[in-house]
């Protein structure tokens, strides 16, 4: 059956990319967004022109308003599950995981996986992150000429991802080659060979998870496995949860660094050489910058919502089961909440509110303060040790219509 489970997967997958391109063509705004998201931008400011919640003729609202997209992330009868509890997407690969529940379950297994990020281990990942960085980039300027996805923003996150999880050396390489495969899965793929790929990756790391899981109960450590077997045996998570969190943090933890320092190097290396300039004149805007770049280009550009109960929008009365299309990328850039918003700046005027890129409310990103680290360190790292970096021949964006990143960045020192 599973192979026949594979080319489901591959054939839905082939025709929902179809269906997007026929309905882009009608001129259906969001299918024009996930078809050619390079001219997303231009789509967003023809609907934010009728309003902050365009209606299409087929599918959810769409919200492109700060404020509005704040108020739902807030509010508590706008959630991710079907009134009753029912998931939208029972087979995405995300289901069965806390961003994918709404109250209690949400709250129970966020609150299991929160103490790994507390401020204290965060200030000890900052050495090891440090370290790894300095690593990469130092084998990276020996060449010359690399891939700085494949080369240093891919393996960074795996590495500490790896550390925060509590992975062995000796199974190390064994968790960054299926981790990378495993962080590919929610995008799918129009390929069996490589559905295939990504199956045994989720299985292998599964078993990898059992295993370590057994052995931190004989021998508890200072690490998320440990922390969530120790609540395993007290009944206040099962071992499926367990799993399916680890699997979150790896793929949630991997995308948001990946794209976050992929998107900052094109962004100020080629884009805007002269934000480049002033960071390497004052390395200490390397946090503005990580913000700016998560504002400017959110690795996560959209997202879904279900109200659970009536909820009225924008003089709109929405009944239960009414889906919400957020447009985080278009929030970013709202008018009435940033001084010229379509400007990548460092410098920007204070008293702007924070960018979407993270979410908010109850789901915010709770690896939010380790991804911003990894996006600093990585920064003030290049600024060092390539100051001269630039882009050379052409990137290839993400094979995916829901994530905005590069797939390969050639660049030279």
């Amino acid at each position: 059956m599973s192979i026949l489970n594979d080319v489901s997967r591959v054939l839905k997958y082939r025709a929902r990319n179809a269906a997007v391109a026929i309905m882009a063509r009608t001129g259906d705004p969001l299918c024009r967004i996930m078809h050619r998201p390079a001219g997303e931008h231009t789509v967003y400011a023809e609907l934010r022109a009728r309003g902050p919640v365009h209606q299409p003729k087929q599918g959810p609202p769409l919200l492109l308003s700060h404020r509005l997209c704040s108020e739902v992330l807030r509010d508590t009868r706008i959630g991710m599950r079907l009134p009753g509890g029912r998931s939208a997407s029972p087979n995405n690969t995300l289901s069965g995981t806390f961003i994918e529940y709404d109250p209690p379950d949400h709250t129970r297994l966020r609150r299991l996986a929160a103490p790994a990020f507390r401020p204290r281990l965060l200030r000890d990942y900052r050495t090891r992150i440090e370290k790894v960085t300095l690593d990469l980039l130092h084998s990276a300027v020996r060449k010359g000429e690399f891939d700085l996805v494949t080369d240093f923003a891919s393996p960074l996150p795996i590495a500490v991802i790896s550390d925060l999880l509590g992975i062995p050396d000796e199974h190390a390489d064994r968790f960054a080659r299926n981790g990378r495969l495993m962080a590919e899965s929610p995008m799918g793929t129009s390929r069996l060979g490589h559905q295939r790929a990504i199956n045994a990756a989720i299985a292998d790391l599964g078993r990898l998870f059992a295993d370590l899981m057994e052995q931190r109960r004989a021998d508890p450590r200072d690490d998320v496995i440990s922390l969530l077997t120790a609540a395993e045996s007290e009944d206040r998570i099962t071992a499926d949860e367990l799993v399916k969190t680890c699997g979150l943090l790896l793929i949630a933890g991997f995308e948001t660094t990946v794209n976050l320092i992929g998107n900052a190097t094109k962004l100020l290396t080629d884009d805007h050489p002269a934000q480049w300039a002033l960071l390497k004149q004052d390395p200490d805007l390397a946090p503005r910058a990580v913000e700016e770049v998560l504002r400017y280009a959110p690795p996560v550009p959209f997202a879904s919502r279900i109200c659970q109960e009536t909820v009225d929008l924008d003089g709109r009365s929405l009944p239960p089961k009414t889906m919400l299309m957020l447009l985080f990328a278009a929030a970013n850039r709202d008018p009435e909440a940033y001084a010229e918003p379509d400007q990548f700046l460092l410098e920007r005027a204070a008293g702007e509110p924070e960018h979407l890129s993270f979410s908010s409310g109850i789901h915010y990103c709770l690896g939010a303060p380790l991804a911003r680290m990894e996006g600093e360190v990585a920064l003030r790292a290049m600024i060092e040790l390539m100051p001269n970096l630039r882009v050379i021949g052409e990137p290839t964006p993400r094979p995916t219509n829901v994530l905005r990143g590069y797939l390969h960045l050639p660049v030279a020192v």
